[in-house]
């Protein structure tokens, strides 16, 4: 009598940054108990291999299909275990640019750069510092950022933000003594400028 045998596969686990996509071949995976070079191949396949699939559906199941070209595998008892992709926080790096103003003006054109966004997503940035106003005194302040997020995706991040520099310079003063006649022996005038 021959029996069938057993034939396990087994799909490796995976894990992935946010954004990514996974490209399954054949060979991402465990095979046991294939006998006489069978051509019984699997394919591997998983809803977090995508771009888009969020850290918060993670960890997503890595499932298995056969390709039985040669009719092969009525002579296995097989079995197709579950592999697990988990999808992990991209990181997102926030960084303003230094700045710099002179004192008694405004000054709010910030700028900066935002590094890690993945699949066009609207995520931007507000940047401020307490040097903005006319009234802040020659130093150095911070420049702080903080993010939007409309379409709620920063779960998928792991946010880093930077902080920059805003150095307030001093404004130059210039005092014009006004002209002044007197004659001679005469007691000096008041002094007057502009």
């Amino acid at each position: 009598a021959v029996t069938r045998r057993d034939l396990v596969f087994t799909p490796n686990d995976r894990t992935k940054f946010y954004g990514d996509t996974i490209i399954f071949t054949s060979t991402d995976g465990v095979v046991t108990g294939l006998q006489n070079g069978d051509a019984i191949t699997p394919n591997y396949s998983s809803p977090g291999a995508i771009a888009t699939a969020t850290v918060a559906g993670s960890p997503y199941p890595i499932t298995v299909t056969l390709s039985d070209p040669t009719g092969k595998l009525s002579n296995y008892n097989y079995t197709l275990n579950t592999g697990t992709l988990t999808v992990t926080q991209r990181p997102l790096v926030v960084t303003p640019d230094d700045k710099s103003k002179i004192y008694g003006q405004w000054f709010l054109a910030f700028t900066g750069s935002i590094t890690g966004i993945q699949n066009g997503e609207n995520i931007t940035a507000n940047y401020a510092s307490a040097g903005s106003p006319p009234a802040a005194v020659v130093g150095m302040y911070p420049i702080t950022a903080t993010l939007n997020d409309p379409t709620g995706k920063l779960g998928n991040y792991a946010v880093s933000l930077n902080t920059g520099t805003l150095t307030v310079t001093g404004s130059v003063l210039t005092v014009r003594a006004d002209n002044k006649t007197i004659f001679y022996g005469d007691p000096d005038p008041v002094f007057t400028f502009l």
